[in-house]
Protein backbone atom coordinates (compact mmCIF):
# COMPACT_ATOMS: atom_id res chain seq x y z
CA UNK A 1 0.00 0.00 0.00
CA UNK A 2 1.65 3.35 -1.05
CA UNK A 3 2.00 6.54 0.98
CA UNK A 4 -1.12 8.08 -0.23
CA UNK A 5 -3.25 5.53 0.20
CA UNK A 6 -2.58 4.99 3.92
CA UNK A 7 -3.06 8.72 4.40
CA UNK A 8 -6.32 8.43 3.14
CA UNK A 9 -7.50 5.67 4.54
CA UNK A 10 -6.19 7.09 8.15
CA UNK A 11 -7.82 10.63 7.26
CA UNK A 12 -11.34 8.44 6.54
CA UNK A 13 -11.03 6.81 9.70
CA UNK A 14 -9.91 10.32 11.47
CA UNK A 15 -13.48 11.99 10.38
CA UNK A 16 -15.80 8.52 10.95
CA UNK A 17 -14.44 8.20 14.33
CA UNK A 18 -13.73 11.89 15.31
CA UNK A 19 -17.29 11.67 17.60
CA UNK A 20 -15.88 8.81 19.35
CA UNK A 21 -12.57 10.09 19.51
CA UNK A 22 -13.85 13.20 21.56
CA UNK A 23 -16.15 11.64 23.56
CA UNK A 24 -13.27 9.71 25.04
CA UNK A 25 -11.20 12.99 25.46
CA UNK A 26 -13.52 14.82 27.01
CA UNK A 27 -14.46 12.16 30.03
CA UNK A 28 -10.76 11.93 30.42
CA UNK A 29 -10.68 15.65 30.75
CA UNK A 30 -13.33 15.73 33.14
CA UNK A 31 -12.51 12.76 35.20
CA UNK A 32 -8.85 12.75 35.29
CA UNK A 33 -7.95 16.06 34.71
CA UNK A 34 -6.82 15.56 31.03
CA UNK A 35 -6.10 18.09 29.04
CA UNK A 36 -4.58 16.90 26.42
CA UNK A 37 -2.65 13.21 24.53
CA UNK A 38 -1.72 12.59 21.26
CA UNK A 39 -1.25 8.48 19.22
CA UNK A 40 1.96 8.53 16.68
CA UNK A 41 1.56 5.76 14.10
CA UNK A 42 3.64 4.25 11.58
CA UNK A 43 2.99 3.20 8.17
CA UNK A 44 5.66 3.09 5.29
CA UNK A 45 7.99 5.64 6.86
CA UNK A 46 5.25 8.03 6.96
CA UNK A 47 4.39 9.08 10.51
CA UNK A 48 0.72 10.03 11.67
CA UNK A 49 -0.20 11.93 14.66
CA UNK A 50 -3.13 12.14 16.17
CA UNK A 51 -3.70 14.77 18.94
CA UNK A 52 -6.35 16.63 21.22
CA UNK A 53 -5.50 19.77 23.10
CA UNK A 54 -8.16 22.05 24.42
CA UNK A 55 -11.32 21.70 21.97
CA UNK A 56 -9.71 20.37 19.10
CA UNK A 57 -8.86 16.91 17.41
CA UNK A 58 -6.45 16.50 15.12
CA UNK A 59 -4.19 14.78 12.29
CA UNK A 60 -0.83 15.61 10.97
CA UNK A 61 1.15 13.49 8.57
CA UNK A 62 4.93 14.19 9.21
CA UNK A 63 7.27 13.68 6.72
CA UNK A 64 11.25 12.06 7.34
CA UNK A 65 12.25 15.27 8.59
CA UNK A 66 9.73 15.99 10.96
CA UNK A 67 7.86 18.75 8.91
CA UNK A 68 4.32 19.17 9.11
CA UNK A 69 3.00 17.95 5.42
CA UNK A 70 -0.56 18.12 5.94
CA UNK A 71 -3.50 18.64 9.31
CA UNK A 72 -6.37 17.82 9.75
CA UNK A 73 -8.24 19.53 12.51
CA UNK A 74 -11.50 19.87 14.35
CA UNK A 75 -13.18 22.29 16.67
CA UNK A 76 -15.37 20.64 18.77
CA UNK A 77 -16.21 24.08 20.78
CA UNK A 78 -19.97 25.05 20.74
CA UNK A 79 -20.56 20.83 19.99
CA UNK A 80 -22.95 18.59 22.34
CA UNK A 81 -20.29 16.69 23.56
CA UNK A 82 -17.90 19.83 24.45
CA UNK A 83 -16.94 20.62 27.84
CA UNK A 84 -18.36 24.63 29.54
CA UNK A 85 -18.78 27.56 27.04
CA UNK A 86 -16.61 30.77 27.95
CA UNK A 87 -19.89 32.22 29.58
CA UNK A 88 -19.90 29.18 32.11
CA UNK A 89 -16.27 29.81 32.37
CA UNK A 90 -16.67 33.04 33.33
CA UNK A 91 -19.12 32.97 35.80
CA UNK A 92 -17.64 30.29 37.73
CA UNK A 93 -14.60 32.89 37.90
CA UNK A 94 -16.53 35.49 38.94
CA UNK A 95 -18.46 33.01 41.13
CA UNK A 96 -15.03 31.95 42.80
CA UNK A 97 -13.92 35.54 43.03
CA UNK A 98 -16.94 36.39 44.90
CA UNK A 99 -16.06 33.93 47.50
CA UNK A 100 -12.98 34.83 47.85
CA UNK A 101 -13.83 38.24 48.94
CA UNK A 102 -15.84 36.87 51.95
CA UNK A 103 -13.43 36.72 54.81
CA UNK A 104 -14.11 33.20 56.86
CA UNK A 105 -11.70 30.63 58.55
CA UNK A 106 -13.94 27.54 56.64
CA UNK A 107 -11.80 25.76 54.41
CA UNK A 108 -14.57 24.74 52.54
CA UNK A 109 -18.18 26.16 52.10
CA UNK A 110 -21.55 26.22 49.68
CA UNK A 111 -24.45 28.45 49.60
CA UNK A 112 -27.06 26.93 47.14
CA UNK A 113 -30.66 27.23 46.42
CA UNK A 114 -32.73 24.62 48.10
CA UNK A 115 -35.41 24.56 45.32
CA UNK A 116 -33.49 24.82 42.06
CA UNK A 117 -29.98 23.41 42.98
CA UNK A 118 -28.64 26.90 41.65
CA UNK A 119 -24.87 27.13 43.74
CA UNK A 120 -24.97 30.41 44.29
CA UNK A 121 -21.13 30.53 46.05
CA UNK A 122 -18.75 28.10 46.77
CA UNK A 123 -14.91 27.66 48.13
CA UNK A 124 -13.42 24.52 47.77
CA UNK A 125 -16.55 22.69 47.62
CA UNK A 126 -15.25 19.78 46.02
CA UNK A 127 -12.83 18.90 49.07
CA UNK A 128 -13.00 15.36 50.82
CA UNK A 129 -13.62 16.32 54.64
CA UNK A 130 -14.75 14.58 57.80
CA UNK A 131 -18.16 16.14 59.01
CA UNK A 132 -18.72 15.35 62.32
CA UNK A 133 -22.34 15.16 63.48
CA UNK A 134 -24.01 16.56 60.69
CA UNK A 135 -23.93 12.50 60.22
CA UNK A 136 -26.82 12.61 62.07
CA UNK A 137 -29.18 14.13 59.45
CA UNK A 138 -28.54 11.07 57.92
CA UNK A 139 -28.76 9.09 61.06
CA UNK A 140 -32.51 10.78 61.55
CA UNK A 141 -33.32 9.88 57.81
CA UNK A 142 -32.74 6.43 57.60
CA UNK A 143 -34.32 5.98 61.43
CA UNK A 144 -37.47 8.00 59.89
CA UNK A 145 -37.45 5.66 56.92
CA UNK A 146 -36.49 2.56 57.93
CA UNK A 147 -37.75 1.74 61.71
CA UNK A 148 -41.27 2.14 63.64
CA UNK A 149 -40.88 5.31 65.39
CA UNK A 150 -43.34 4.20 68.14
CA UNK A 151 -40.76 1.13 69.02
CA UNK A 152 -39.19 1.32 72.56
CA UNK A 153 -35.74 0.56 73.12
CA UNK A 154 -33.60 -0.01 75.95
CA UNK A 155 -30.87 2.27 76.35
CA UNK A 156 -27.85 -0.42 76.65
CA UNK A 157 -24.37 0.11 78.08
CA UNK A 158 -22.86 0.22 74.60
CA UNK A 159 -24.89 3.03 73.75
CA UNK A 160 -24.10 5.20 76.82
CA UNK A 161 -20.13 4.23 76.28
CA UNK A 162 -20.44 6.19 73.19
CA UNK A 163 -18.44 9.52 74.27
CA UNK A 164 -20.02 12.56 75.23
CA UNK A 165 -23.07 13.19 77.57
CA UNK A 166 -25.42 15.48 76.53
CA UNK A 167 -28.21 13.50 75.63
CA UNK A 168 -28.05 12.56 79.25
CA UNK A 169 -29.16 8.93 78.98
CA UNK A 170 -29.22 6.11 81.68
CA UNK A 171 -28.23 2.90 80.83
CA UNK A 172 -31.94 0.69 80.97
CA UNK A 173 -33.92 3.52 80.56
CA UNK A 174 -36.65 2.61 77.75
CA UNK A 175 -37.72 5.31 74.90
CA UNK A 176 -39.37 5.28 71.74
CA UNK A 177 -36.73 5.77 68.50
CA UNK A 178 -39.19 9.03 68.04
CA UNK A 179 -38.48 10.27 71.40
CA UNK A 180 -34.52 9.85 70.97
CA UNK A 181 -34.76 11.46 67.66
CA UNK A 182 -34.61 14.76 69.82
CA UNK A 183 -31.92 14.62 71.76
CA UNK A 184 -30.12 13.26 68.52
CA UNK A 185 -30.69 17.00 66.69
CA UNK A 186 -31.36 18.96 69.59
CA UNK A 187 -28.49 18.85 71.42
CA UNK A 188 -26.32 16.38 69.46
CA UNK A 189 -26.49 13.06 71.36
CA UNK A 190 -23.89 10.49 70.47
CA UNK A 191 -25.75 7.92 73.13
CA UNK A 192 -28.65 8.46 70.95
CA UNK A 193 -27.32 7.70 67.69
CA UNK A 194 -25.61 4.59 68.69
CA UNK A 195 -28.59 3.62 70.48
CA UNK A 196 -30.83 4.00 67.12
CA UNK A 197 -28.33 2.66 64.85
CA UNK A 198 -28.25 -0.74 67.30
CA UNK A 199 -31.70 -0.80 68.07
CA UNK A 200 -32.13 -3.42 65.13
CA UNK A 201 -28.62 -3.88 63.32
CA UNK A 202 -25.85 -1.82 63.53
CA UNK A 203 -24.20 -3.11 60.45
CA UNK A 204 -27.32 -2.67 58.63
CA UNK A 205 -28.44 0.28 59.78
CA UNK A 206 -24.51 1.67 58.79
CA UNK A 207 -25.47 0.00 55.10
CA UNK A 208 -28.57 1.69 54.51
CA UNK A 209 -27.19 5.19 55.48
CA UNK A 210 -24.50 4.87 52.99
CA UNK A 211 -27.11 3.41 50.10
CA UNK A 212 -28.93 6.37 50.97
CA UNK A 213 -26.56 8.94 50.01
CA UNK A 214 -25.39 7.25 47.28
CA UNK A 215 -29.03 7.23 45.99
CA UNK A 216 -28.75 11.25 46.38
CA UNK A 217 -25.68 11.53 44.38
CA UNK A 218 -23.30 12.28 47.41
CA UNK A 219 -21.06 9.69 45.40
CA UNK A 220 -18.03 11.51 48.10
CA UNK A 221 -19.96 10.66 50.96
CA UNK A 222 -19.25 7.83 53.57
CA UNK A 223 -19.95 7.00 57.21
CA UNK A 224 -18.07 4.53 59.48
CA UNK A 225 -20.73 4.74 62.40
CA UNK A 226 -24.05 6.71 63.16
CA UNK A 227 -22.82 9.60 65.09
CA UNK A 228 -20.14 11.36 63.38
CA UNK A 229 -17.29 10.90 65.94
CA UNK A 230 -15.53 8.60 63.31
CA UNK A 231 -13.15 10.80 61.08
CA UNK A 232 -13.73 8.23 58.27
CA UNK A 233 -17.58 9.94 58.19
CA UNK A 234 -16.45 12.03 55.21
CA UNK A 235 -18.36 14.23 52.81
CA UNK A 236 -17.43 17.44 50.44
CA UNK A 237 -19.60 20.47 50.48
CA UNK A 238 -21.60 19.38 47.08
CA UNK A 239 -22.76 15.96 48.63
CA UNK A 240 -23.99 17.99 51.23
CA UNK A 241 -25.95 20.52 49.57
CA UNK A 242 -27.17 16.96 47.97
CA UNK A 243 -28.28 16.06 51.00
CA UNK A 244 -29.85 18.78 52.63
CA UNK A 245 -31.96 19.37 49.50
CA UNK A 246 -33.19 15.66 49.43
CA UNK A 247 -33.93 16.01 53.06
CA UNK A 248 -35.19 19.31 53.09
CA UNK A 249 -37.62 18.28 49.79
CA UNK A 250 -38.06 15.26 51.48
CA UNK A 251 -38.41 14.71 54.85
CA UNK A 252 -38.80 18.15 55.93
CA UNK A 253 -39.60 17.17 59.26
CA UNK A 254 -36.23 16.51 60.27
CA UNK A 255 -34.96 20.46 59.90
CA UNK A 256 -38.28 21.43 61.45
CA UNK A 257 -37.65 19.07 64.65
CA UNK A 258 -34.09 21.21 65.08
CA UNK A 259 -35.46 24.41 65.24
CA UNK A 260 -37.76 23.34 68.60
CA UNK A 261 -36.02 25.72 71.42
CA UNK A 262 -36.42 22.48 73.89
CA UNK A 263 -38.23 19.21 73.82
CA UNK A 264 -38.74 17.36 77.66
CA UNK A 265 -39.53 14.18 77.90
CA UNK A 266 -38.92 11.06 80.49
CA UNK A 267 -37.21 13.35 83.47
CA UNK A 268 -35.21 14.88 80.63
CA UNK A 269 -35.08 17.96 79.26
CA UNK A 270 -33.15 19.17 75.92
CA UNK A 271 -32.49 22.60 75.18
CA UNK A 272 -31.18 23.34 71.57
CA UNK A 273 -27.83 25.75 71.37
CA UNK A 274 -27.85 26.32 68.08
CA UNK A 275 -26.41 29.95 67.27
CA UNK A 276 -29.33 30.48 65.06
CA UNK A 277 -32.24 29.38 66.09
CA UNK A 278 -33.74 33.11 67.21
CA UNK A 279 -33.06 34.49 63.63
CA UNK A 280 -35.87 34.77 62.07
CA UNK A 281 -34.73 33.62 58.49
CA UNK A 282 -33.33 30.48 60.08
CA UNK A 283 -35.10 27.32 58.79
CA UNK A 284 -33.52 24.64 60.51
CA UNK A 285 -30.11 22.70 60.49
CA UNK A 286 -27.28 20.57 62.46
CA UNK A 287 -23.79 21.18 63.57
CA UNK A 288 -20.89 19.38 64.32
CA UNK A 289 -17.44 19.64 66.32
CA UNK A 290 -14.51 16.95 66.42
CA UNK A 291 -11.08 17.51 66.45
CA UNK A 292 -10.34 16.27 63.43
CA UNK A 293 -13.27 18.01 61.12
CA UNK A 294 -12.95 21.11 63.76
CA UNK A 295 -16.12 22.95 63.10
CA UNK A 296 -19.22 22.10 60.52
CA UNK A 297 -22.32 23.30 59.72
CA UNK A 298 -25.43 22.72 57.25
CA UNK A 299 -27.77 25.82 58.20
CA UNK A 300 -31.16 26.67 56.47
CA UNK A 301 -31.96 30.16 55.96
CA UNK A 302 -34.89 31.67 53.99
CA UNK A 303 -33.26 35.02 52.94
CA UNK A 304 -33.53 37.53 49.86
CA UNK A 305 -30.33 37.69 47.55
CA UNK A 306 -29.11 40.60 45.34
CA UNK A 307 -32.65 41.76 46.04
CA UNK A 308 -34.66 39.74 44.24
CA UNK A 309 -37.38 37.18 46.00
CA UNK A 310 -37.13 35.23 49.23
CA UNK A 311 -35.09 31.96 48.54
CA UNK A 312 -34.80 29.04 50.65
CA UNK A 313 -30.94 28.24 50.89
CA UNK A 314 -28.30 26.08 52.49
CA UNK A 315 -25.13 27.31 54.04
CA UNK A 316 -22.94 24.49 54.14
CA UNK A 317 -19.44 24.85 56.28
CA UNK A 318 -17.01 22.61 56.97
CA UNK A 319 -13.49 22.46 58.61
CA UNK A 320 -13.84 25.87 60.63
CA UNK A 321 -12.15 27.17 63.26
CA UNK A 322 -15.35 29.68 63.95
CA UNK A 323 -18.65 28.07 62.16
CA UNK A 324 -20.96 30.74 63.23
CA UNK A 325 -19.09 33.57 62.56
CA UNK A 326 -18.48 32.06 59.12
CA UNK A 327 -21.79 31.88 58.46
CA UNK A 328 -23.03 35.18 59.89
CA UNK A 329 -19.84 36.73 57.27
CA UNK A 330 -21.81 34.80 54.42
CA UNK A 331 -24.76 36.09 55.26
CA UNK A 332 -24.05 39.54 55.72
CA UNK A 333 -22.33 39.37 52.46
CA UNK A 334 -25.39 38.14 50.62
CA UNK A 335 -27.35 41.01 52.55
CA UNK A 336 -24.93 43.31 51.63
CA UNK A 337 -25.12 42.57 47.59
CA UNK A 338 -28.65 42.85 48.24
CA UNK A 339 -28.37 46.37 49.55
CA UNK A 340 -25.92 47.58 46.99
CA UNK A 341 -27.92 46.50 43.66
Amino acid sequence: MNNKKSSGILYYIFWIFVPVLAGIFLVWGGVFGINNFSLELFKDGQTYVFSASENVLAMRELTEGGGSEKTYELALAGAALASKDEEIIEEEKKEEQRAEDIEVSALSFLVGDLDTGEVILEKNAGLILPIASITKLITALVSLNTLDQNTAITISETAIKTFGTTGGLKVGERMTLGTLMYPLLLVSSNDAAEAIARSDDRGGFLEMMNSAVLAMGAYNTKFNDASGLSPKNISTANDLFKIARYIYGEKREIFDMTLKQSYSAHGHKWVNPTYFLKTKSYIGGKNGFTDEAEKTGVSLFRMSINGGDERNIAVIILKSKDRNKDASAIIKYLDKKKREK
